[in-house]
């Protein structure tokens, strides 16, 4: 429903890319994960074996990361022009955020930064790269890409819907310093892929999932919030508003990305009136 571009009335499609926003965080969660497997990370491996400037680096293990208690905050300030590799994105995330050594839950992209910056050292390989060997390619995922000029130039824009229809204001220079957290683009069919192969364990094996979610018994946990029959995770970033819910119990996976402006609240609203429906 809607337009993919208002501006050139193009309707939105079942091959209409999206930004995943924090959606992509489970991704490189499963990427570091499958680190672990191979053994070149485990989950008490420290932040201060491949970032040591940072402070209480050496406090800070890959499991404090994927929870977010790092003790590490960050807000979300943008570069004044697009960052245009790896490298650069985490090297923008470690002038900017604050290591407070208070390992209390606190949600911040710069700890998905940093786990992205992981897997480049420890495979000497980009991020895309790895993701694509590791995740894309086996999954067939073909709609799903990173952002550069030509995702920019087919990707849904978003905009307001009220009297008078409105552009929102995209920021691709925020964008861009969000690597493994919000500068990947998808449609609703390839995330509904990626996030089945995670539950029918074609990407992870069983153990290795239950080592990754904590054996789905803590609220949020590498990418996802847990709950007693399923699980969800948000992805809201520059007009993009992501939502995915498992009702385990009614054996449903259920998707929505939008890219017309609504809020947070307005979002989870539409996502459970979609599982009640389901669950009629």
């Amino acid at each position: 429903m809607g337009y993919a571009n208002y501006e050139k009335r193009i309707k939105n499609s079942s091959s209409t890319k999206y930004m995943l926003a924090s959606l992509q965080k489970s991704y490189t969660a499963t990427m570091i994960q499958m680190l672990i497997d191979q053994k070149k990370l485990s989950m008490n491996t420290k932040l201060s074996q491949f970032y040591p400037s940072i402070r209480y680096s050496n406090k800070i293990t890959i499991r404090n990361l994927l929870d977010h208690t790092s003790g590490i905050q960050m807000g979300e300030p943008a570069p004044k022009t697009m960052l245009t590799n790896d490298s650069s994105a985490v090297m923008w995330a470690i002038n900017h955020l604050k290591s407070t050594g208070r390992m209390q839950w606190n949600y911040t992209n710069a700890n998905y930064i940093l786990l992205a910056g992981i897997i480049t050292k420890v495979t000497n390989q980009s991020y895309m790269s790895v993701l694509s060997e590791n995740i894309l390619k086996p999954l067939k995922l073909r709609n799903t890409a990173e952002l550069d000029s030509n995702t920019i130039n087919s990707a849904a824009k978003t905009y307001n819907f009220g009297n008078n229809v409105t552009l929102h204001a995209m920021s691709y220079d925020l964008a861009s310093s969000e690597l493994g957290c919000g500068n990947l683009y998808t449609t609703p069919s390839d995330y509904l892929k990626f996030v089945s192969a995670l539950e029918d364990n074609s990407l992870l094996s069983i153990s290795s999932l239950n080592e990754l979610s904590r054996n789905h018994e803590t609220a949020y946990s590498a990418g996802f919030y847990y709950f007693s029959n399923g699980q969800r995770a948000d992805g809201i970033d520059n007009g993009y508003y992501n939502f995915y819910y498992d009702d385990k119990s009614e054996h449903a996976n259920m998707i929505l990305m939008l890219n017309k402006g609504v809020s947070d609240s307005q979002g989870r609203a539409m996502i459970q009136e979609l599982g009640n429906i389901i669950a009629s």
